[in-house]
């Protein structure tokens, strides 16, 4: 039995409904209960994890194979490895036009304690950048990305890279 749906809202910052750029924790966060076969217990998993993770798990507690074509990672607790520095990744992209390279998008990387955002062609074309840890600042108050610049480097050439990876598919069209 799996329990999930899709993000949350972000009322607390006066947005409403789905036309914010913002990727801020209270809108990517989405509830998932996962209720496995012969499970006895309960297991409370603080892992990062995304959505993508859902099929893969659902194939391995099924004894079935997973696809190459398959992102994500069969999830702690169900199989999966504890890895709290894992990458994982959330877009908002809903004004780039479909199936082109990113140009208008939001690109959330969390890392660890540390949470990146990357705002692609707003503010008239100038990129941005806002760096959190939520270990100090659940609410995402205290942009660090200008304090941090060791750790904002690194996590912004990693963001970069993989966006770079994602993009190449669309770039030979």
């Amino acid at each position: 039995l799996i329990i999930t749906s899709d993000h949350g809202e972000l009322l607390e910052r006066g947005c409403k409904g789905h036309d914010t750029p913002l990727l801020y924790d209270p809108i990517l966060h989405s509830p998932l209960l996962i209720h496995a076969p012969g499970q006895t217990t309960r297991r409370n998993i603080h892992t990062p994890v995304n959505s993508v993770d859902i099929l893969p798990t659902v194939l391995h507690l099924a004894g079935k194979s997973i696809p190459d074509w398959c992102e994500g990672q069969i999830l702690p607790g169900f199989g999966g490895e504890d890895d709290d520095e894992r990458s994982t990744f959330s877009v908002d992209a809903k004004l780039n036009p479909a199936f082109t390279p990113l140009q208008i998008a939001t690109i959330a990387m969390r890392k660890g304690q540390y949470k990146l955002m990357y705002f692609k062609g707003y503010f008239e074309g100038e990129d941005s950048y806002e760096l959190y840890n939520h270990e100090d600042d659940l609410d995402e108050l205290h942009n660090l990305y200008d304090s941090e610049k060791a750790i904002a480097a690194q996590m912004k050439d990693e963001l970069l890279e993989r966006l770079n990876e994602a993009d190449r598919e669309f770039s030979r069209r």
